[in-house]
């Protein structure tokens, strides 16, 4: 962009203006400014500048546009654009901020001369705060109006020119910019209240009398309202120049006050009848009155107490009725009144029943009390179910404390399974190499006799390492013991250390098919170990020798698991006790075990977020499925027939 300096400007404008104007121009103590066709500035006065915060040379050409305020810039460029296209003068009010960060509001009008515009710019801040403070003002007294229904009215007595406010056009359903005539208020008024208002008028006028007045009103639309009327005169020596007043809507509230007159009136009927135990007291604490379910509770005659003193209808001896007497005095202080006092009332045949007496107090202009208003609660029954509840109280702390002794004898009971676990099955497993060395002893291998008993001894020593394991599972980890231990485990470590937990008649019976070159998963290797050696020993136990057991492994990827199949050819699972086949303590008929080796493994695998199922079942081919899930645990990916679901 190109910037001319000084001596360009005035020659750009000496040929519009002449030196004369220039001088001029220079000396106004508005702004004035030059343009060409486009819009460029070719000149701009002292005064524009320091309205701007622009020297001459920034605002040549487009520098002008850049004292524009950010938010305004784009509305004065289309406007510009607008009104040079049409040939119309341009006059906005819009913002320009300095270089000093002060904002201005500014209005600026343009006319076309020939070779382009020349206008004038005035700074309006103060005009435009003012107008903005006025119209807030205005906005604040109409809504004010509006929630207090209150409207203003002014009469010019000499022009009869009338002004009503907005509210006093919303009161009589007018529009907002109504016009009225001096008499047309008057004629809103019912036909009886008209001669009022009008007579009220003629008074403040002649005598400079106000007025306040409440009277019938019909609005324009036949909404039938009880209005407040108030006026007043303005005079100018003896001449009234001016009435003015004020008009409110009074209906709801006058409709309000008549109700609660009404409901006080009610109070006052219902209060010898209310079905309260109410009772009212004077001063001196006499009865005045005492509502009839009282009476009743009491066993007592309305005329034999009322004018009686109020303290004997407190039970117990002298002494307790006197510092019952202090207790409601002592009350009386709290300037809230009294909340809930335990006071004990004593019936006609000497029974006593419990209440919570709470009161409202009445004084005098003085502070003196007047009355007293009670109101009691009758807590008898509440106070012998709270006996009862304390002894239930007392018995479920003895629960409790029960609770807290059984916890410290099943954490005992932990640390023996921790023991025996220990102490038992170590010595067990070491017996059980020792027989497998004995056993592996070149001079035995000649003794079949010998070998036989050796190997029936580890089988033995074999079941109770089971039953030893499934029993510390069951009642040590599988509900509640150490938590879940997952790792990345090789899978072929884990099918070594189930295989050799056999006996080596057994082991050879087994056999491995992989069908997934996966070589590790994530699991807990005891849980899994012991789950998948309970599923073998229980086809190694159910097919008949010499036949074989298969442990297949597999893979799948929705959702992403490993499964473990074990399969054997004996007769298959009843179909009566397959519903049961997972539960604790279901076992077949003959089983030496404890029903836990399916019921561990069901479990093992839940906490695994997986599975153990029942493949398919029939004489000659039962397999079992042990579904490791390897992805969130939440998934639910599985069939109930026991297939994966994909």
């Amino acid at each position: 962009m190109t910037e001319p300096d000084s001596s360009k400007a005035e020659n750009a404008l000496a040929p519009s203006l002449g030196a004369d104007l220039l001088t001029v121009s220079e000396r106004a103590p508005f702004g004035i400014f030059v343009t060409d066709t486009v819009g460029r500035c070719t000149y701009t006065n002292p005064a524009w500048q320091a309205i701007y915060g622009l020297n001459l040379a920034e605002s040549l050409g487009d520098g002008w546009a850049l004292g524009l305020h950010p938010d305004d810039r784009q509305a004065v460029a289309q406007r510009w654009t607008d009104d040079a296209v049409h040939g119309r003068p341009f006059d906005l009010v819009f913002r320009v901020r300095r270089g000093d960060g002060v904002v201005r509001h500014v209005r600026a009008r343009a006319w076309a001369v020939p070779g382009g515009f020349i206008g004038t710019v005035e700074d309006v801040t103060e005009s435009e705060q003012q107008a903005r403070q006025l119209r807030a003002t205005v906005q604040l007294l109409d809504r004010t109006g509006q929630i207090a229904s209150v409207g203003g009215w002014d009469i010019d007595l000499r022009t009869r020119h009338v002004e009503w406010s907005a509210q006093t056009c919303r009161i009589h359903d007018r529009p907002l910019d109504w016009q009225p005539a001096i008499e047309t208020g008057i004629e809103y008024y019912t036909p009886e209240a008209r001669p009022v208002i009008a007579g009220l008028v003629d008074r403040a006028i002649r005598f400079g009398e106000p007025f306040d007045v409440e009277l019938p009103f019909v609005s324009a639309t036949g909404r039938r309202l009880l209005v407040r009327a108030v006026g007043d005169v303005e005079r100018e020596g003896d001449e009234p120049v001016r009435l003015f007043g004020a008009l409110q809507d009074v209906t709801a509230q006058r409709l309000a006050d008549d109700e609660i007159r009404r409901s006080r009136e009610q109070l006052r009927r219902l209060y010898d009848e209310t079905p309260a135990l109410m009772a009212s007291f004077d001063a001196a604490g006499r009865v005045v009155s005492m509502s009839r379910l009282l009476l009743e509770r009491l066993g007592l005659q309305r005329d034999a107490v009322v004018g009686g003193p109020g303290s004997a209808l407190l039970a117990g001896s002298d002494e307790e009725r006197a510092d019952a007497k202090q207790r409601v005095l002592a009350r009386l202080r709290d300037p809230g009144g009294i909340r809930a006092l335990p006071l004990r009332l004593a019936r006609h045949d000497g029974s006593v029943v419990h209440t919570l007496m709470s009161a409202v107090v009445e004084r005098n202009e003085a502070g003196r009390l007047q009355r007293l208003l009670a109101v009691f609660e009758d807590v008898t029954e509440v106070i012998r179910r709270q006996a009862e509840l304390d002894r239930e109280r007392a018995l479920r702390e003895e629960v409790e404390r029960q609770a807290v002794e059984l916890l410290r004898l099943a954490d005992e009971r932990r640390e023996m399974l921790d023991v025996l676990a220990h102490e038992v099955r170590q010595p067990l497993n070491n017996a059980s190499a020792a027989l497998q060395s004995a056993a592996s002893t070149t001079g035995l291998h000649r003794d079949s006799d010998a070998l036989g008993r050796l190997g029936r001894a580890q089988g033995v020593i074999g079941d109770v390492v089971a039953q030893i394991d499934n029993t510390l599972a069951a009642a040590a980890l599988l509900v509640g013991g150490r938590p879940l231990e997952r790792a990345d485990t090789d899978i072929d470590t884990l099918l070594q250390l189930v295989v050799a937990d056999f006996a080596p008649a057994e082991r050879s019976r087994i056999v491995i098919e992989r069908a997934t070159p996966t070589r590790t998963a994530s699991m807990d290797l005891s849980l899994v170990r012991l789950a998948l050696r309970n599923l073998l020993a229980n086809a190694l136990r159910h097919a008949p020798p010499p036949t074989r057991v298969t442990l297949r492994i597999d893979d799948c990827d929705e959702p992403l698991a490993l499964l473990i199949d074990v399969a054997d050819s004996g007769p298959g699972v009843p179909e009566a006790l397959r519903p049961l086949l997972f539960e604790r303590g279901t076992k077949g008929a003959g089983s030496r075990g404890q029903g836990l080796g399916l019921h561990i493994a069901q479990r093992a695998l839940e906490l695994h977020g997986g599975t153990a199922l029942l493949l398919r079942s029939q004489p000659g081919e039962t397999v079992f499925r042990l579904v490791l899930a390897q992805g969130d645990p939440g998934d639910s990916g599985y069939s109930v027939s026991g297939a994966l679901n994909t």
